[in-house]
């Protein structure tokens, strides 16, 4: 169990490959990016992780995620739970210049900006996994997955979205 820590619980910079297996991350914080994980430059598969109630302090910026991908770094995350997070500023997934893949993962009662933004030729996978229950913290043109000038696929993958105000939100 890896909690209660003051910036990024797990960061790694320049690795070339790392694994984490049946571990939960719950109530970690940070002032600015992955306030679980920050990678940079690094390739990390996860296994059967647990990540609760992360947050952030920096309620001001809209670039705080709770992991955060950053500098061609790739990571894999194989039967994971993301859940009952509160980031309204800011992301559950922040992929930039790198590859995310959610294979079987749920991503379920979270509210923020966007559960899984990437962008700056990112690519993202996600394959038979279900979001549900997020909800948009009140910028019209959020989805559950956002890109921007990145890849993205998906396949067998169920999404929910709800309505802000009088529209309506598409995945």
């Amino acid at each position: 169990i890896i909690e209660n820590s003051y910036s990024s619980a797990f960061y790694s910079y320049n690795v070339p490959r790392a694994t984490i297996r049946n571990c939960v991350f719950r109530n970690n914080w940070g002032s600015t990016d992955g306030s679980a994980l920050l990678l940079e430059n690094t390739s990390l598969s996860i296994y059967n992780c647990y990540f609760f109630n992360n947050t952030f302090n920096n309620r001001l910026s809209d670039q705080t995620s709770v992991i955060n991908l950053n500098k061609q770094s790739n990571a894999t995350f194989y039967n994971c739970v993301l859940a009952n997070t509160n980031t309204p500023s800011g992301f559950m997934i922040h992929s930039k210049m790198s590859t995310v893949q959610l294979v079987n993962c749920n991503i379920i009662n979270n509210i923020s900006l966007r559960p899984v933004f990437v962008e700056d030729n990112s690519k993202v996978n996600i394959a038979n996994s279900i979001f549900y229950n997020n909800i948009n913290s009140g910028n019209v043109d959020s989805t559950e997955i956002r890109f921007s000038n990145s890849d993205i696929t998906l396949q067998k993958t169920i999404t929910q979205v709800y309505d802000y105000g009088n529209k309506a939100l598409f995945s």
